[in-house]
């Protein structure tokens, strides 16, 4: 593997999506540091004109709504080449769910790799962690299931959240959302969000103030899932996604922000 990597990404719904290599089939993929795997959908396999993994499921996910859904899993054994990194006998979850919006790059694909992601060059630097970093203002993180959480503060409290670059938006369970004072109710407008399992309703709001280590935001837009639990909320791209190059740091178990 190299010891560094330069990543060119463009911006989809504040998505960062990257090209990459699939078994010599291209395809695009949402960098996402709130997936622990690399995954994609079967019917997503498919279309790439590559045959799905065979037999009875691996496992199942289950998802978070409350009618409990679960969701079948496979493992294909692949080569994946992102840039001029590329990982052979590579495990790539393969998801049987319709709905699945896009090919996720989850944390095992750059493991042993500080990650460096550069919003207004549009770029993710990835960086053997043999090489040093001190740059930044840095906000410790731990890992909880894969999940990288960070402590924020929403109107006033501390709670943990979710570091989710595969996230647009700031987004909350019910729960969550009345311990945080954020109001809502049957007149509060509703829309819809695809989750992995398919779509869900949210409530559309506005959150006083978040604050994340040098980054205030004010009366920032959120969701409140109506009908999804998530053990906590998910902060993404539209609170960390402009103004900085945020570097991942695992080897310190440290996100570090720097100022563009």
């Amino acid at each position: 593997l190299p010891n560094e990597a330069k990543i060119e990404f463009s911006k989809v719904k504040s998505q960062l999506e990257v090209e990459g290599m699939l078994n010599n089939h291209t395809v695009y993929f949402w960098f996402d540091t709130g997936a622990g795997y690399c995954c994609l959908s079967r019917t997503q396999l498919e279309k790439l004109g590559i045959e799905p993994p065979q037999g009875p499921p691996v496992s199942h996910i289950r998802s978070s709504s409350k009618t409990k859904i679960e969701v079948p899993l496979w493992i294909l054994r692949c080569t994946l080449k992102v840039s001029n990194i590329e990982r052979h006998d590579f495990p790539l979850v393969v998801l049987d769910s319709p709905n699945f919006p896009r090919p996720l790059i989850g944390l095992n694909f750059w493991d042993g790799y500080r990650a460096s992601v550069d919003n207004a060059a549009n770029s993710i630097r990835l960086t053997k962690k043999t090489v040093k970093s001190t740059l930044g203002y840095c906000i410790p993180f731990t890992k909880v299931r894969d999940k990288m959480i960070v402590e924020a503060i929403v109107n006033g409290k501390k709670i943990p959240v979710i570091f989710d670059t595969g996230c647009s938006d700031v987004t909350f369970s019910i729960d969550q959302a009345r311990q945080c004072g954020i109001e809502f109710d049957q007149n509060t407008p509703i829309s819809s969000c695809r989750i992995y399992s398919g779509f869900t309703k949210t409530y559309q709001v506005k959150v006083s103030s978040i604050k994340l280590g040098p980054i205030d935001l004010y009366d920032v837009p959120a969701n409140v899932f109506i009908q999804v639990n998530v053990p906590f909320p998910l902060l993404g791209q539209g609170v960390f996604g402009q103004g900085y190059e945020y570097v991942i740091d695992d080897q310190n178990k440290v996100i570090r922000f720097i100022k563009r």
